[in-house]
């Protein structure tokens, strides 16, 4: 299975499962929101912002490229590492 991993900053992150990426979403030029599936004690959904200047199509593209690869290629994505991220806030209720 593919893991999105979403750091926050060198001391914290979160290794979200590509199955529970619900949307993906640009906002603007500069923002990426994914939305992700409630978990059973939460049926809410949650979603994380991906601060991407000027990149943000880029950005989700090589994301959901990524998810749509699950059974082809296993493996981590650090999304922090794609080209023209620049921040990634908290997971929090959509």
């Amino acid at each position: 299975m593919n893991i999105l991993k979403l750091r926050k900053d060198a001391a914290e992150c979160t290794w979200v499962p590509a199955n529970e990426v619900e949307l993906i979403q640009v906002v603007d030029a500069d923002t990426v929101k994914i939305v992700l599936l409630g978990t059973a004690d939460d049926l809410a959904h949650d979603s994380v912002t991906i601060t991407a200047t000027g990149k943000a199509t880029e950005v989700a593209k090589t994301i959901a490229g990524y998810i749509q690869a699950d059974g082809k290629q296993k493996g981590l994505l650090d999304v922090s590492a794609i080209d023209g991220v620049t921040s990634i806030a908290e997971i929090a209720a959509a």
